[in-house]
């Protein structure tokens, strides 16, 4: 995601889109606690169809967050964990590119809901 020191923003975003959504957080979370597990598994822990963590599932392994490979007549889904801490990286480099880029003469924001 960052190459020759440029951030892929591209790339940044799809990650940032398929990690936006509270299922796909909550998915992540049921296959981080069992290591990998198939689509029927995380229906059995999630209050979700069958069709909807699919559907889930196919965005974050699109995005590279998760990997799949068959095992007989079911498909097996866990994290990778290389593309989602490589992620992680990004996205702390993105904001910290842009905290160095912004002026010194900018003030800070206060919290207003404390």
């Amino acid at each position: 995601m960052i190459d020759d020191g440029r951030l892929d923003l591209e790339v940044l975003a799809r990650s940032l889109k398929a990690l936006g959504h509270p299922v796909r957080l909550a998915i992540l979370c049921e296959m981080a606690s069992c290591g990998n597990a198939c689509c029927g598994d995380i229906v059995g822990r999630l209050p979700l169809a069958q069709s909807t963590i699919s559907q889930h599932l196919k965005v974050l392994k699109k995005a590279g967050l998760v990997e799949w490979r068959a095992d007989g007549n079911h498909s097996r889904y866990q994290i990778n964990g290389v593309n989602l801490s490589s992620t992680g990286r990004t996205i702390l480099a993105y904001f910290k590119s842009l905290h160095e880029a912004a002026p010194s003469g900018c003030r800070e924001i206060k919290n207003t809901s404390e």
